[in-house]
Protein backbone atom coordinates (compact mmCIF):
# COMPACT_ATOMS: atom_id res chain seq x y z
CA UNK A 1 0.00 0.00 0.00
CA UNK A 2 2.69 2.19 0.68
CA UNK A 3 4.84 1.82 -2.76
CA UNK A 4 1.34 1.99 -4.34
CA UNK A 5 1.06 5.92 -2.45
CA UNK A 6 4.33 6.63 -3.43
CA UNK A 7 3.75 5.84 -6.73
CA UNK A 8 1.07 8.09 -6.70
CA UNK A 9 2.80 10.66 -5.04
CA UNK A 10 5.85 10.44 -6.95
CA UNK A 11 3.32 10.91 -10.43
CA UNK A 12 1.73 14.13 -8.81
CA UNK A 13 5.06 15.43 -9.18
CA UNK A 14 5.55 14.99 -12.33
CA UNK A 15 2.55 16.70 -13.07
CA UNK A 16 1.75 19.24 -11.64
CA UNK A 17 -1.45 20.58 -13.02
CA UNK A 18 -5.00 20.29 -11.72
CA UNK A 19 -5.10 16.54 -11.70
CA UNK A 20 -1.83 16.24 -9.96
CA UNK A 21 -2.70 18.77 -7.12
CA UNK A 22 -6.14 16.75 -6.73
CA UNK A 23 -4.27 13.68 -6.21
CA UNK A 24 -2.08 15.24 -3.95
CA UNK A 25 -4.83 16.15 -2.20
CA UNK A 26 -6.83 13.29 -1.99
CA UNK A 27 -3.76 11.05 -0.62
CA UNK A 28 -3.20 13.68 1.76
CA UNK A 29 -6.92 13.44 3.21
CA UNK A 30 -6.94 9.79 2.77
CA UNK A 31 -3.80 10.09 5.02
CA UNK A 32 -5.08 12.09 8.14
CA UNK A 33 -8.94 10.61 8.53
CA UNK A 34 -7.74 7.39 8.02
CA UNK A 35 -4.02 7.00 9.56
CA UNK A 36 -3.72 10.05 12.04
CA UNK A 37 -7.07 8.98 14.45
CA UNK A 38 -5.34 5.16 13.74
CA UNK A 39 -2.05 6.82 15.00
CA UNK A 40 -3.69 8.40 18.04
CA UNK A 41 -6.15 5.79 19.35
CA UNK A 42 -4.54 3.19 18.37
CA UNK A 43 -5.94 -0.38 16.90
CA UNK A 44 -6.70 -1.06 20.56
CA UNK A 45 -9.24 0.78 20.84
CA UNK A 46 -11.59 -0.55 23.62
CA UNK A 47 -15.02 1.83 22.86
CA UNK A 48 -15.53 2.76 19.61
CA UNK A 49 -18.94 4.36 19.29
CA UNK A 50 -17.61 7.27 21.73
CA UNK A 51 -21.40 7.44 22.64
CA UNK A 52 -19.83 9.01 25.63
CA UNK A 53 -18.14 11.74 24.04
CA UNK A 54 -21.04 12.90 22.18
CA UNK A 55 -23.18 14.87 25.00
CA UNK A 56 -20.70 18.02 26.23
CA UNK A 57 -21.54 18.73 29.96
CA UNK A 58 -21.93 15.33 30.93
CA UNK A 59 -20.95 14.63 34.50
CA UNK A 60 -17.36 13.44 35.06
CA UNK A 61 -18.32 10.53 37.01
CA UNK A 62 -20.97 9.52 34.47
CA UNK A 63 -18.20 10.16 31.58
CA UNK A 64 -15.50 8.21 33.72
CA UNK A 65 -17.79 5.38 33.96
CA UNK A 66 -18.89 5.39 30.35
CA UNK A 67 -15.49 5.66 28.79
CA UNK A 68 -13.62 3.39 31.31
CA UNK A 69 -14.49 -0.08 31.76
CA UNK A 70 -11.95 0.00 34.48
CA UNK A 71 -13.52 3.10 36.60
CA UNK A 72 -16.21 0.97 38.26
CA UNK A 73 -13.34 -1.04 39.69
CA UNK A 74 -11.18 2.06 41.06
CA UNK A 75 -13.98 3.50 42.80
CA UNK A 76 -14.69 0.48 45.11
CA UNK A 77 -10.42 0.32 45.40
CA UNK A 78 -10.84 4.18 46.55
CA UNK A 79 -13.64 3.26 49.37
CA UNK A 80 -13.12 -0.38 50.62
CA UNK A 81 -9.15 -1.23 50.71
CA UNK A 82 -7.70 -0.39 53.74
CA UNK A 83 -4.82 2.51 53.80
CA UNK A 84 -1.84 1.79 52.12
CA UNK A 85 -2.84 -1.63 50.35
CA UNK A 86 -0.68 -3.45 48.12
CA UNK A 87 -2.34 -4.07 44.77
CA UNK A 88 -0.49 -6.24 41.89
CA UNK A 89 -1.61 -5.22 38.55
CA UNK A 90 -0.71 -4.21 35.05
CA UNK A 91 -2.68 -0.53 35.67
CA UNK A 92 -0.86 2.18 35.22
CA UNK A 93 -3.94 4.87 35.68
CA UNK A 94 -2.51 5.39 39.29
CA UNK A 95 -3.73 8.80 39.39
CA UNK A 96 -7.43 7.69 39.73
CA UNK A 97 -6.29 6.26 43.30
CA UNK A 98 -5.95 7.12 46.24
CA UNK A 99 -2.18 8.09 46.88
CA UNK A 100 -1.41 5.60 49.74
CA UNK A 101 -2.45 2.60 47.74
CA UNK A 102 0.54 1.00 46.09
CA UNK A 103 0.68 -0.05 42.98
CA UNK A 104 3.13 -3.54 42.31
CA UNK A 105 3.14 -4.13 38.52
CA UNK A 106 3.24 -7.58 37.26
CA UNK A 107 6.88 -6.95 35.38
CA UNK A 108 8.07 -5.32 38.27
CA UNK A 109 11.73 -5.64 39.02
CA UNK A 110 11.46 -7.64 42.20
CA UNK A 111 8.76 -9.75 40.28
CA UNK A 112 10.70 -10.65 36.96
CA UNK A 113 13.34 -13.05 38.68
CA UNK A 114 9.94 -15.07 39.56
CA UNK A 115 9.06 -15.89 35.99
CA UNK A 116 7.81 -19.43 35.91
CA UNK A 117 9.04 -20.17 39.50
CA UNK A 118 6.29 -22.51 41.57
CA UNK A 119 2.87 -20.68 42.74
CA UNK A 120 3.16 -20.49 46.50
CA UNK A 121 7.02 -18.93 45.69
CA UNK A 122 5.05 -16.18 43.78
CA UNK A 123 2.51 -15.60 46.15
CA UNK A 124 5.35 -15.78 49.35
CA UNK A 125 6.99 -13.13 47.97
CA UNK A 126 3.84 -11.02 46.62
CA UNK A 127 3.43 -11.67 50.52
CA UNK A 128 6.57 -9.84 51.66
CA UNK A 129 5.94 -6.76 49.31
CA UNK A 130 2.59 -5.95 51.22
CA UNK A 131 0.30 -7.35 48.16
CA UNK A 132 -3.41 -8.26 49.10
CA UNK A 133 -5.22 -7.43 46.08
CA UNK A 134 -4.93 -8.53 42.30
CA UNK A 135 -6.28 -6.31 39.54
CA UNK A 136 -6.83 -7.74 36.45
CA UNK A 137 -7.27 -5.61 33.20
CA UNK A 138 -8.49 -6.07 29.96
CA UNK A 139 -4.91 -4.92 28.25
CA UNK A 140 -3.25 -7.87 29.94
CA UNK A 141 -4.36 -10.13 27.52
CA UNK A 142 -2.18 -7.83 24.80
CA UNK A 143 1.14 -8.03 27.00
CA UNK A 144 1.89 -11.98 26.95
CA UNK A 145 4.67 -11.51 29.25
CA UNK A 146 2.85 -10.97 31.93
CA UNK A 147 1.97 -14.48 32.13
CA UNK A 148 5.11 -15.29 32.90
CA UNK A 149 4.77 -14.60 36.83
CA UNK A 150 1.87 -17.33 37.17
CA UNK A 151 -1.09 -15.59 38.76
CA UNK A 152 -3.52 -17.64 36.70
CA UNK A 153 -1.97 -20.88 38.69
CA UNK A 154 -2.95 -19.77 42.10
CA UNK A 155 -5.70 -17.12 41.83
CA UNK A 156 -8.71 -19.18 42.28
CA UNK A 157 -7.61 -21.19 44.97
CA UNK A 158 -6.29 -18.48 46.93
CA UNK A 159 -7.98 -15.66 47.04
CA UNK A 160 -11.74 -14.02 46.97
CA UNK A 161 -13.21 -11.78 44.29
CA UNK A 162 -14.44 -8.51 44.96
CA UNK A 163 -15.38 -7.11 41.98
CA UNK A 164 -16.01 -7.85 38.33
CA UNK A 165 -16.94 -5.47 35.20
CA UNK A 166 -16.43 -7.22 32.07
CA UNK A 167 -12.69 -8.15 31.79
CA UNK A 168 -11.81 -5.99 34.79
CA UNK A 169 -11.55 -8.04 38.23
CA UNK A 170 -10.49 -7.28 41.95
CA UNK A 171 -9.07 -10.47 43.82
CA UNK A 172 -8.27 -10.35 47.87
CA UNK A 173 -5.50 -12.76 48.22
CA UNK A 174 -6.39 -14.83 51.06
CA UNK A 175 -4.15 -14.83 54.20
Amino acid sequence: MVLISAAWMKSADQNPGACGRMLSALVLFAALTVGLPSAILGSKFSNVSLRHALHPGMNPEVFLSESIPEYGAWQVMNEKLEPGAGILTHENRHYYLRDDLKLIHLDDYRLVPLYGEAPQAVLKKLRELGVRYYLRIGNEKNHPILAQLGVEKFLHSNSTLLYKQGPTELYRFKE
